[in-house]
């Protein structure tokens, strides 16, 4: 979805509405990984939290789902970086990259700490709704990205877990089903917000799915059948697990 010229003046503090109603579109759904493996081909990437939960790597790349080796498969750069040393040893020590640094991307002094070269693309998945002041954050990156001579029309890739998804409660207990380190559930409206507040404009927004590889139907992590479940994304792609916003420097 494309963000129409009067969310906007909601969205930049033009204009007020205590009861907006946004729009939302529905747009052809996909996996997570389809969505940014395709977005990201050829391109120059600095992919930030790269390196996932440690218990969970090894088993993302047997599965062939683990997001830094996919996007090294299809860009013609990934570097990745991550404010988790111990992930960044682990990786590195079990071979499954070395495209992989230690450091923290909202301070500008990173730039010393990765190698240098014409990014052209961010990728940022599930990272925003861990941090405590998501705006903060994103001005700070956005400084670090203007000292790489990140260009304006470079790309930068946000997801986050989407406030719509199918099954965010318990269908028949009165329970919330939550990551516990995170902070936010996010709409299109409140990510475009932050985002905006902090110096990223969204050119569009994407609802996309986790759940199509058998890896979580597995796991249990995915309590609808498969095939309803593709069926009922197809009608209403709002109800995906994840946005993503596909953006650039607001300058």
């Amino acid at each position: 979805m494309i963000l129409s010229d009067r969310d906007l003046t909601y969205l930049k503090g033009m204009d007020f509405d205590d009861g907006y109603e946004m729009q939302l579109e529905n747009n052809a759904v996909m996996t997570r990984l389809e969505f940014l493996m395709n977005r990201c081909k050829g391109k120059r990437i600095l992919h930030i939290g790269c390196c996932d939960h440690i218990p969970l790597i090894r088993e993302k790349v047997e599965h062939h789902i683990w997001l830094q080796g996919l996007l090294e498969e299809v860009a013609d750069v990934c570097i990745g970086v991550d404010i988790a040393e111990d992930a960044i040893d682990y990786v590195r020590k079990e071979g499954f990259s070395n495209n992989v640094y230690y450091g923290d991307v909202t301070n500008v002094d990173i730039i010393n700490k990765i190698p240098v070269v014409n990014y052209n693309c961010v990728v940022m998945g599930e990272i925003l709704e861990h941090v405590d002041n998501p705006v903060i954050f994103i001005s700070q990156l956005k400084n670090t990205l203007l000292k790489l001579n990140f260009p304006s029309d470079g790309e930068i890739i946000i997801d986050v877990p989407n406030l719509y998804k199918m099954q965010r409660s318990g269908l028949m207990r009165p329970v919330e089903i939550i990551n516990t380190d995170h902070r936010y559930w996010f709409s299109p409206y409140t990510l475009a917000k932050v985002l905006i507040r902090g110096g990223v404009f969204p050119r569009e927004i994407v609802f996309v799915d986790q759940k199509f590889s058998n890896w979580y139907f597995d796991r249990g992590l995915n309590k609808c059948v498969p095939r309803i479940r593709k069926f009922l994304l197809k009608q209403k792609s709002y109800r995906g697990d994840t946005l993503v916003s596909v953006g650039r420097i607001d300058l």
